[in-house]
């Protein structure tokens, strides 16, 4: 059980088919869903996907490419790993909507060691397109190190970054750039990136007892798809609240909590900016708006610290969608790996389209949906998903969604779709 598994979820509001493939061979399979399925394909540890101690900070060929066959319809693509008392989850973004400029994100690196492996801090880059050529910015606890340029030569070549600084008090990642550049060959060529960290746990103000970790892993949006308007949405099940963190892309950016400014940022810089394992929690749903493009960050901190009185949840993270990039229609998956038996999904939406919503099919009921009164027109609900392993989400209007389940040690937490549109060109 402590060996972790990487599950695919493909789904689509069409029946589709297409195959997954390895960059290094190592494993190869395929799909094949009807309208509205969802299929989940696991790629075993032992397929050779683990990253060693001696691949970081390097070119190896452990990709994985999702493609639909010739003809068919697109699909929506989650991930998960999975493991005993581990567990994270991702939305994974289609090539034609990658980017050439991120921004790393993680949490102050605090985690329990694993025999010769460190908790670490790190992030992927991964090449659609040969001759890909990236430099990177790297900033630790905040402070901004020495550049450096790497090239990709072939799609599918994966870089990975971590944070080595040969003790077990690595640094955090947040905030370092990852852009690709001008080679001899051409321009700038797109990009994914994901980031996170190996191991992390997280208290919060006024909590220091338990100590239960977990791995952080968010592929991230590109810089230029960021916006200016989000709804903070506690999870359910932690009435203490969640941590935040807001991170700029520009200089002089101007960040406000329910209309009151918190912080003026430069790039790469976040609030709150204190690199502590103990954050402060925000408990009531928050409207977070800047005058610049912002990242929000939504974490989870260790379930000792929930408020709840129990051993469900662990550290995790999702990046939050911008109220600029909503969708009206998407199918989510909710999973039980590892031991996960509480599922949720948290949506905002304008209060007007309430009427026009539902989860397959089924439309909540009125009782079940929450004003925000720092974001006047809005509501939110928080919607349980248990004994519901898909479910097709769907308005007249746009809404923001994020799905997340919670076991004994155990989370995962994900984008629900968004649409990645670069909004200032």
């Amino acid at each position: 059980s402590n060996l972790a598994t990487l599950s695919l979820y493909i789904t689509s509001d069409k029946a589709s088919s297409g195959t997954i493939t390895m960059a290094n061979g190592a494993f190869t399979g395929s799909f094949n869903i009807a309208a509205n399925g969802i299929q989940e394909i696991q790629i075993p540890w032992n397929a050779n996907i683990h990253i060693t101690n001696g691949e970081s900070n390097a070119i190896i060929k452990k990709s994985i490419r999702i493609k639909t066959d010739a003809g068919e319809p697109a699909v929506v693509a989650y991930a998960q790993q999975w493991a005993g008392a581990r567990s994270a989850a991702t939305l994974l973004l289609p090539v034609n909507v990658l980017g050439k400029k991120y921004y790393a994100v993680s949490f102050t690196q605090t985690g329990a060691n694993q025999g010769t492996f460190l908790a670490r801090s790190q992030f992927q880059i991964i090449a659609v397109k040969n001759n890909t050529v990236v430099t990177i910015t790297p900033r630790k606890n905040g402070v901004v190190q020495a550049p450096l340029t790497i090239t990709l030569p072939l799609a599918g070549d994966m870089y990975q970054y971590q944070s080595t600084d040969g003790n077990a008090a690595t640094q955090d990642l947040t905030g370092t750039i990852i852009e690709s550049v001008a080679s001899g060959a051409g321009g700038c060529l797109p990009i994914a990136v994901f980031s996170g960290s190996s191991n992390v746990t997280m208290g919060s103000s006024g909590c220091t007892t338990g100590n239960s970790f977990d791995p952080l892993f968010q592929q991230l949006y590109p810089a230029s798809t960021w916006g200016k308007n989000f709804g903070f949405i506690p999870f359910q099940g932690y009435p203490n609240g969640n941590p935040v963190r807001v991170m700029a892309s520009e200089n002089n950016t101007n960040v406000y909590f329910n209309g009151s400014l918190v912080a003026t940022l430069n790039e790469g810089e976040i609030y709150p900016n204190a690199f502590t394992e103990y954050p402060d929690l925000i408990s009531a749903p928050t409207n977070i708006t800047s005058d610049k493009p912002i990242c929000v960050t939504q974490f989870v901190q260790r379930n000792a610290c929930s408020g709840r009185g129990s051993l469900l949840g662990d550290p995790d993270m999702v990046v939050l969608n911008p109220i600029e990039q909503n969708i009206n229609d998407i199918i989510v998956f909710s999973s039980t790996r590892q031991a996960i038996t509480e599922q949720w999904v948290n949506v905002l939406i304008k209060t007007a389209a309430i009427p026009s919503f539902s989860i397959n099919g089924n439309v909540p009921a009125a009782g079940a949906w929450f004003p925000i009164a720092s974001l006047p027109g809005y509501s939110y609900i928080r919607y349980s998903l248990v004994g519901i392993p898909s479910a097709r989400i769907v308005a007249d209007s746009g809404f923001n969604a994020i799905a997340y389940g919670w076991g004994s040690n155990e989370s995962y937490a994900y984008s629900a779709g968004t649409n990645v549109k670069d909004i200032y060109q």
